[in-house]
């Protein structure tokens, strides 16, 4: 049986696997599973995953969720376009600096994304967020975005010459911010500024164009997105 990815069209974590799978030439089946039509909440997706949550991969019996540890799995899975570098240094300093985003910068330019989107009456219930907790959020996501900034000046990639892990497990979440901003929050997005990112952090608008430009990122673009 094919390797198969159940993802949903939006979700930065399922980017992340689709981005990975086209990079590394994977042979897989696209399961496109849509949130509103509560396709997280059939009895056959609990089975893979109880946490109601994509992405998912399942290949020949073999179940995985979660975004990162499914990209290491791709990594075992096929040494084709490594992801994870090509010796211990360099596969530590990708592990570093995902590690970073993780515990420095994922949350907060999520929960910022998820903050513009509520301001204009869009994306998922909860709770909007306060003026001081928009600013604070803000504040978090400038200061790691300068370190990333340095980190690829000139627009050159994060680590070695060509697409890696890092740019996998980043590029998604950043690109989702970018869109909301620019297609449901502008003015509050400047407010804040963030906005745009190619004036404000040009280098990593670089970097950007870079992921955009690799083979198989059009098959890996959220569907929805081409249609709105």
């Amino acid at each position: 049986m094919a390797l198969e990815i159940f993802w949903g069209s939006g979700s930065p974590y399922s980017w992340r696997v689709l981005l990975a799978a086209e990079i590394k030439r994977l042979k897989y089946e696209s399961r496109l599973l849509e949130f509103s039509k509560g396709h997280l909440q059939t009895l056959e997706f609990l089975q893979m995953n109880p946490r109601r949550r994509v992405p998912v991969v399942r290949d020949d019996g073999f179940v995985l969720f979660e975004s990162l540890p499914i990209l290491e799995y791709f990594e075992e899975r096929s040494s084709e376009v490594p992801l994870f570098g090509k010796d211990p240094r360099e596969r530590a300093v990708i592990r570093r600096l995902i590690s970073e985003f993780e515990g420095y910068l994922r949350a907060p330019l999520f929960n910022l994304t998820l903050g513009l989107l509520r301001s204009a009456g869009a994306g998922p219930p909860g709770r909007p967020m306060t003026p001081d907790e928009f600013n604070e959020t803000a504040e978090a996501v400038q200061r790691e975005l300068k370190t990333f900034e340095e980190r690829v000046a000139g627009g050159s990639w994060p680590v070695g010459v060509g697409p890696s892990a890092v740019d996998v497990a980043i590029y998604p979440f950043l690109a989702v911010f970018e869109r909301a901003a620019a297609t449901k929050a502008e003015a509050l997005a400047i407010e804040l500024g963030l906005h745009p990112l190619r004036e404000l952090y040009p280098s990593v608008r670089r970097w950007m164009g870079l992921v955009e430009a690799v083979p198989g990122y059009e098959r890996a673009y959220p569907p929805h997105w081409r249609a709105a």
